[in-house]
């Protein structure tokens, strides 16, 4: 190899000198920086040991808790005991225990009403908790309550038995969420009580009767569960008749008053105390007078049957009151006349009309009068005579039709089937008559 020239070693020399040097900044500069990176980073970690920042939370477990379910006027109430930090909760509900749970709603409160509803259902809840952060708690619990069968211990109440032309008639006050009622019958009060049928209406005709039989009735409430079985009712009997009630039908007036033999073969039975019907309507009679008392009235019986010779004896004690209270004879004589019927021509000497009126009625009034229309009584009878076969037999307002001033406390078996025809027509006895 040749030597280099002289001129040039030199040359060549400062060169790598000035890049060596430029090299060795660099290094320098190099392990500055990454110095600093860790003095920076040795300084954070100081910062952050030195701050007091709690742990992230851990997942919440929720305790055990269970759904209270209760009933309200038409919904039912659903309650929980909550869960902490809980921001609301979804309801789920099903109809049975093997249908499914499905979303019924949403809510903040502790609490929920569903008033979607119907009666005669079997229905479940259960509740999901969602937590403030989003998360949805999986656990649900389930309610094994049942419910839909509301007010399941209630009882019917019997409010009537009649004989009627197609037999017994049994009517009873509606249960909540009965799905059908069952009718038992016994020849006994004490016992051994049949089931004779069902139905779904708060009415049941017992056509399996034979006349003149005492029969005691019972009802019973099903629920829509089978296990849900109210109680047996009261017990009301009723002597079986199911004899046409045409005889009944009848218009007795002064224009149109009794046969001369019309009374040959009735008998007679007590309505109460001494008062007396015809025996064919006389339990109608007691019936009624026995459902208004349960329902909170103060019945007393003013007159019943009266024979011929008794009706007179009215006339004359009314003609002498009147007298006493200061009318003219005439006065005295028109006012009876207009009152009470002669013999013969009154629907009490046919044993078919009963006056009612309140236990203490003479404790402030010395006669019955119109007045008596405002008593709970008069009202109650008016609103419910027809159920048991009688009609308010003259009305107010109609006085030149009937021919009789309004007697709020008179009323007239004409059967079940007419006096309800008659109840909703509103229409008087000889109205109907002429129509029919």
């Amino acid at each position: 190899m040749l030597p280099l020239r002289k001129g040039k070693s030199e040359k060549m020399k400062r060169i790598l000198i000035a890049v060596m040097a430029v090299v060795m900044c660099a290094f320098s500069a190099f392990q500055a920086a990454a110095e600093t990176v860790e003095q920076f980073e040795e300084s954070g970690a100081q910062t952050k040991e030195n701050q007091d920042i709690p742990p992230k939370p851990p997942k919440r477990t929720p305790p055990p808790w269970e759904l209270t379910i209760s009933e309200a006027d038409s919904a039912i109430v659903v309650s929980w005991s909550g869960i902490r930090q809980a921001d609301s909760y979804y309801i789920y509900r099903a109809e049975t225990a093997n249908d499914s749970l499905k979303l019924i709603g949403k809510t903040q409160a502790r609490r929920f009403v569903d008033s979607d509803i119907r009666a005669n259902r079997l229905y479940q809840y259960a509740v999901s908790a969602i937590a403030d952060d989003g998360d949805e708690t999986t656990v649900l619990r389930r309610s094994e309550k049942k419910f839909g069968a509301l007010n399941a211990l209630e009882t019917p109440v019997l409010s009537a038995v009649a004989p009627s032309p197609g037999g017994n008639v049994i009517e009873w006050q509606s249960v909540n969420a009965a799905y059908d009622y069952s009718v038992h019958k016994s020849t006994h009060s004490d016992g051994g009580f049949k089931p004779i049928g069902t139905t779904r209406e708060l009415s049941f005709t017992d056509n399996t009767v034979e006349n003149g039989e005492i029969v005691y009735y019972a009802v019973r409430a099903r629920l829509f569960a089978p296990e849900y079985m109210s109680r047996g009712s009261n017990v009301m009997s009723v002597r079986s008749h199911r004899a046409d009630n045409q005889w009944a039908y009848l218009l007795i007036s002064k224009a149109q008053p009794l046969p001369e033999n019309y009374l040959k073969g009735i008998k007679f039975e007590p309505v109460r105390d001494d008062f007396r019907m015809d025996s064919r309507c006389a339990e109608y009679a007691r019936q009624m007078l026995a459902a208004g008392t349960s329902a909170g009235g103060r019945f007393s019986v003013l007159s019943a049957y009266r024979s011929p010779e008794q009706q007179q004896r009215a006339i004359d004690n009314q003609f002498r009151f009147l007298r006493g209270k200061g009318h003219s004879h005439e006065d005295a004589l028109a006012l009876t006349l207009s009152e009470i019927l002669p013999p013969g021509a009154s629907e009490h000497n046919a044993g078919l009309a009963i006056d009612i009126t309140t236990t203490n009625w003479y404790d402030y009034n010395d006669d019955i009068t119109p007045a008596f229309a405002n008593t709970w009584e008069a009202q109650w009878l008016a609103a419910n005579a027809h159920r048991f076969g009688f009609i308010l037999r003259y009305p107010d307002g109609k006085e030149d039709i009937t021919g009789i001033t309004f007697e709020p406390w008179h009323f007239r078996f004409v059967g079940l089937y007419t006096a309800k025809q008659i109840k909703n027509s509103g229409l008087t006895l000889e109205e109907f008559m002429a129509d029919n």
